[in-house]
């Protein structure tokens, strides 16, 4: 069985939760592994606070050397960010009960947490655009970077 496993998103505790995603999955199956990625180890924002704190670099080396990719794509995060479209506009809805009105957590992060969503969603799409060929594959895989595996079975 030939299998597709495109690792996508931030490239955060991989070094934690790799060796599990060997063993249950690389190790047992014929696997070819993409790699979809943000030039920094993990952008965020503390809890409750309004700024950013400023990311660490990614060392791709390390993350290449153990995630061994057919291939790779590498986002600038600053690039992407300075040339992203505008954040979602959440002041102008009149609905008393929308979330970001209603929801304590909603109202501390704003759009953030949506925006990861649609910033997520295009690292998916540049992943899944790293496949020349998805018709060779029998099962086609999307992990975040960071995912720890516990049990795969494929039949």
């Amino acid at each position: 069985m030939k299998v597709a496993l495109i690792l996508t998103g931030h490239a955060r505790r991989y070094r934690s939760t790799f060796d599990s995603v060997k063993q249950h999955l690389l190790d047992k199956h014929d696997v070819d592994v993409y790699l979809s990625t943000w030039s920094i180890d993990n952008p965020g924002r503390r809890y409750g606070a309004p700024d950013w704190y400023e990311p660490t670099p990614l060392d791709l080396a390390s993350l290449v050397e153990t995630v061994k990719p057919v291939k790779t794509h590498v986002q600038d995060y600053h690039q992407y960010y300075s040339n992203r479209f505008p954040s979602i506009d959440i002041t102008s809805s009149t609905r008393s009960d929308d979330i970001f009105k209603v929801n304590h957590h909603a109202i501390v992060h704003g759009t953030f947490w949506v925006e990861r969503q649609r910033d997520q969603w295009y690292m998916i799409q540049k992943g899944w655009q790293l496949i020349d060929n998805p018709k060779q594959y029998d099962i086609i895989y999307r992990l975040r970077v960071d995912t720890r595996l516990l049990n795969v079975e494929l039949k």
